[in-house]
């Protein structure tokens, strides 16, 4: 069985971005800035086939934007796992579905980090 958690970090800019994605609002991060975009569908990632990731856990970190429609993309790993568990993290990531990051009333695409705590038993 393996779990997900969406946690929410600040970043500026992504790969191949020709200007800055807007700060997302946070207690370090004061006005102007993005409202937070908030997970709608969030399927947790599919356990992997092998009997090898039996009794493994840890925590897969990706950064991912989040689109002004909701979608998610330029989707990496910053802290892997392993065991095949990073794969099935960036898989599920994929198919998420977000309420957009606004700012002044706008969507806006953000960048933030995801946490995916796997538990394999």
């Amino acid at each position: 069985m393996c779990g997900g958690v969406l946690s929410v970090t600040l970043a500026l800019t992504a790969a191949g971005a020709s200007e800055p994605l807007p700060k997302v609002c946070s207690q370090t991060n004061p006005p102007p800035c993005a409202t937070p975009p908030r997970a709608v569908s969030a399927p947790s990632p599919e356990a992997p086939q092998q009997s090898s990731g039996k009794g493994k856990e840890g925590v897969s970190v990706l950064s991912i934007i989040v689109e002004p429609d909701g979608s998610t993309s330029h989707i990496r790993v910053v802290k892997p796992v392993g065991h095949g568990l990073d794969e099935k993290a960036v898989d599920a990531v994929k198919t998420w579905k977000f309420k957009p990051a606004t700012l002044n009333g706008k969507p806006v695409a953000v960048q933030i980090a995801v946490e995916i705590k796997f538990h394999l038993y």
